[in-house]
């Protein structure tokens, strides 16, 4: 069982030691508890949250990356003050509460990796429609859980501040809403591998600030609106994976911050706008497995990437990182902290030593220089798990790619599918794991679908495998 002092105000787990056993319902006995964090742990059992807890002045519930079980109780609305509730990769089950729409200042709810289901009496997803009240909501992550739903027309009234929508392999069905237009703060949208149909809504003009938009693995239909045009600020577009028809749009070339496009697997037809090859920041395109003819333009010699003209026009591909986590490279931490100077040194101990700095976007962060990659909250598994399937790029040495030359699209679905493969075989709940006979299937599957390298090239990936 977790203890923890009767008196405090914020109680984090920031040791070396994983913490083991249950929660003790005794922790939200205090009152003054604001912040409770224990990400990347082993614990199990339920969440012990009874009516009888007022919890009054809790702002952060972070339980992350464990083995706890059992539904979210409706007491969580006692929280009247919470604005983090984070319960990402764990093994909850149930029904997503609709008692969350009471927590009025909540600002990210991040339930992805469980096994959370919609109201069974309901068609549409309801918990979103009761989550219109929570007017401060910034990020909502509710993917890979077996919701199963429409998403209703009510998602158009999520808080004007939503940034970030992830609900991919949700089993979510139906159609997308034209009022998810009014989500004018969004600049994340992700719903891959799911079962929607229909077309793409021309309302989609209305996402100004959108940045990335993931919906390959679906059954979309129809053509690629040229309404997607109209959005100024995007940089990574997947539609791979449906059944859209028509021609590519060539007014994606008026987009210059596109930097990955991606619309493999469709039923696209004639030939690729020779606009695209002057897009400046534009990395990879990839138009393969579709009926798409002609000879590649001229202009397209001008991508970072080339293109390798073939009867499919096996064009590579990269996917838009989407994941929540904001990856800060090594350079950008020693700008931020003046190379780790004294000035910025906030205090040392036995775990060493910490560090205050500002990013370049004024983001104030505290930074603990360690080799190892995965300290603190942020494990392989749990980063590993919320990169995929939308930004495996993120995961995959950019190595391969370059070494990858025209086989490059095969790397990242290789790579993406066997990653995916292995989160299921390593699920914390053996009844959760992934048994050997589906797992022999699956790699059938995979060597079915990715071209076989050639000899030369496969030393190159050796290593990798």
């Amino acid at each position: 069982m977790v203890r923890l002092p009767n008196k405090s105000t914020r109680l984090h787990n920031q040791a070396n030691f994983e913490l083991l056993g249950t929660i003790s319902a005794t922790i939200f006995n205090i009152c003054t508890l604001q912040i409770l964090s224990t990400v990347s742990n082993q614990l199990s059992g339920t969440l012990p949250l009874y009516k009888s807890h007022q919890l009054a002045n809790l702002k952060g519930l972070s339980l992350g990356c464990n083995s706890l079980i059992g539904n979210l109780p409706d007491s969580i609305s006692n929280a009247s003050k919470l604005e983090r509730l984070d319960l990402i990769a764990n093994n909850f089950s149930g029904i997503v509460p609709n008692s969350l729409g009471n927590l009025g200042l909540l600002e990210r709810l991040r339930l992805g990796d469980n096994n959370f289901i919609n109201e069974p009496s309901s068609p549409e997803l309801s918990f979103i429609t009761s989550l219109t009240n929570c007017k401060k909501l910034r990020v909502l992550s509710i993917s890979r859980n077996p919701i199963a739903g429409t998403l209703p027309v009510s998602i158009g009234n999520l808080s004007a501040s939503l940034q970030k929508f992830y609900a991919f392999k949700c089993r979510i069905k139906g159609t997308i809403p034209n009022e998810i237009s009014n989500l004018s703060s969004l600049n994340t949208l992700s719903l891959v591998g799911n079962d929607l149909s229909g077309s793409i809504p021309n309302t989609i003009k209305g996402l100004q600030k959108l940045q990335g938009i993931g919906v390959q693995d679906n059954k979309l239909q129809g053509s690629i609106p040229i309404d997607l045009c109209q959005l100024p600020n995007l940089s990574g577009l997947d539609l791979s994976y449906n059944q859209l028809s028509g021609p590519v749009p060539a007014c994606l070339s008026n987009i210059s911050s596109l930097r990955n496009i991606c619309l493999s697997f469709n039923k696209l037809t004639a030939g690729i706008p020779a606009g695209l090859g002057n897009l400046q920041d534009l990395l990879i395109f990839d138009a393969s497995f579709n009926s798409v003819h002609g000879s590649l333009p001229s202009e397209i010699g001008n991508l970072k990437i080339r293109c390798q003209k073939s009867k499919r026009l096996p064009i590579e591909i990269d996917l838009q990182p989407v994941a929540e986590y904001r990856r800060i490279t090594h350079q950008e931490i020693l700008e931020a902290t003046d190379g780790f100077d004294e000035s910025n040194l906030l205090g040392n101990g036995s775990f060493g030593s910490v560090y205050k700095g500002v990013l370049s976007d004024r983001m104030i962060v505290v930074i603990k220089p360690t080799d190892e990659m995965f300290a603190g909250h942020m494990t392989l598994k749990c980063w590993v798990k919320e990169s995929l399937p939308s930004a495996v790029i993120q995961v995959i040495d950019r190595n391969l790619l370059r070494q990858g030359g025209e086989n490059s699209l095969a790397v990242v679905d290789c790579v993406s599918s066997i990653l995916m493969l292995a989160v299921d075989c390593a699920a914390e709940s053996p009844e959760q794991r992934i048994n050997m006979k589906d797992v022999l299937a699956t790699l059938k599957k995979i060597k079915e679908v990715i071209p076989i390298f050639k000899m030369r090239k496969a030393k190159d990936f050796s290593h990798f495998v």
